[in-house]
C-alpha cells in the first residue's frame, strides 16, 4: 500500500491492492456470508447476475487465462473509513467502514470465492471524517460507470430516514410498501411483493406530484429526473414530514392494487395520477 501524505480533510490515505483471499476477509462476516451492511453509502445495491458488467466481471475471474488481469482490468473498490490502524508490513484495522464504489465487483469476487483466492484486487483506503469530501468522492468513483445524477440524492439523511419511515409504517398498515433508496437494494424480495410495492425515487416524485402539487398532467409528459432538476428546492425538504411522501406513495400503490383486483377498468390506468389526487382532496375535507 502507498501511504499518501498531507491531502487537506483527509486524514491518512492509501492505495494498492489486496489478494482476493484477504478481500474476502474484507467483505465477509465470520460465517463467511458477504456483508450487506458495507454497501450502504453506495449509490447502487448490488444488480445482480444477469448485468451485463457483473457478468464480464465474474467471466474475467472464472476464466484462468483472464484472472491474471483482474488488477489490470477493473477500476478497483474504494473503501471509506472513521478508523483505522496500521498493524505494520501493509496490515490495517478497519473500523466503521463502508465501501462506496465497488459494490458489483466485491459481489462478483464473492459469487466466485472458490477460485478468486489468487487475483489481485486495486483498493483505495481513505481515512476521514469531513462529510463533503466524503460526498465528493462517492459522486467522483461512481462517474466511470452511468449513474443518474439524481441517484446521489438518495444519499441523503433525509432519504435514509424516508426509507426507515417506510419500513416502520409497512409494518402497521395493510399494504406494505418499500423504499428502494439505491438501484437493486430490494431484489430479494420483489419474488414475494408486487412490483407496486417496491417504490423508487421515481415513483415517489410521481406520486407526491400529483397528490400534493396536483400536477398529474406534469406527470403524464415530464421525466421524473426533469421535475427532480426543476423543483430540487421542493422536493424531499428537510422541514417536510415523511408522512406525505409515504401517503402519496401509499395511495399509488393501492391505486394499482385495486385495479389488479378489477376494482378499475384498464381505462382508468390512464387516469391513476389524476384519481389520487382526487382521493387526497377528498381526504382532508
Amino acid at each position: 500500500m502507498y501511504y499518501f501524505r498531507k491531502i487537506e480533510g483527509i486524514k491518512e490515505a492509501y492505495i494498492g491492492y489486496l489478494t482476493g483471499s484477504d478481500y474476502l476477509k474484507v467483505i465477509c462476516d465470520n460465517n463467511y456470508e458477504i456483508r450487506r451492511r458495507i454497501f450502504y453509502e453506495n449509490v447502487r445495491d448490488y444488480q445482480g447476475l444477469k448485468n451485463k458488467v457483473n457478468q464480464e466481471i465474474r467471466e474475467t475471474i472464472n476464466n484462468p487465462s483472464t484472472r491474471g488481469q483482474f488488477v489490470l482490468l477493473n477500476n478497483g473498490v474504494t473503501i471509506i473509513t472513521k478508523s483505522v490502524t496500521s498493524l505494520g508490513a501493509n496490515t490495517f484495522e478497519l473500523s466503521d467502514f463502508q465501501i462506496v464504489n465497488g459494490c458489483q465487483t466485491s459481489n462478483e469476487i464473492y459469487n466466485c470465492k472458490e477460485v478468486a483466492a489468487d487475483i489481485y484486487v486495486p483498493v483505495k483506503i481513505i481515512y476521514t471524517t469531513d462529510t463533503d469530501i466524503i460526498s465528493n468522492i462517492v459522486k467522483a468513483t461512481n462517474r466511470q460507470s452511468p449513474v443518474p445524477e439524481e441517484a446521489f440524492i438518495t444519499l441523503n439523511k433525509y432519504h435514509k430516514e424516508l426509507q426507515l419511515l417506510f419500513n416502520q409504517y409497512s409494518k402497521e398498515m395493510p399494504l406494505e410498501l418499500f423504499y428502494e433508496r439505491r438501484s437493486g437494494e430490494e431484489n430479494d424480495i420483489r419474488e414475494k411483493y408486487g412490483d407496486y410495492q417496491i417504490v423508487t425515487l421515481h415513483g415517489i416524485v410521481r406520486a407526491f406530484e400529483s397528490v400534493y402539487f396536483q400536477n398529474p398532467h406534469i406527470i403524464l409528459k415530464t421525466n421524473p429526473a426533469n421535475i427532480l432538476k426543476n423543483k430540487e428546492n421542493s422536493l424531499f425538504d428537510s422541514k417536510h414530514k415523511g408522512e406525505i411522501y409515504y401517503i402519496a406513495s401509499y395511495l399509488f400503490a393501492k391505486f394499482v392494487y385495486l385495479q389488479q383486483q378489477r376494482f378499475f377498468s384498464s381505462y382508468d390506468y390512464a387516469l391513476r395520477f389524476y384519481i389520487i389526487m382526487v382521493v387526497r382532496i377528498l381526504m382532508v375535507k
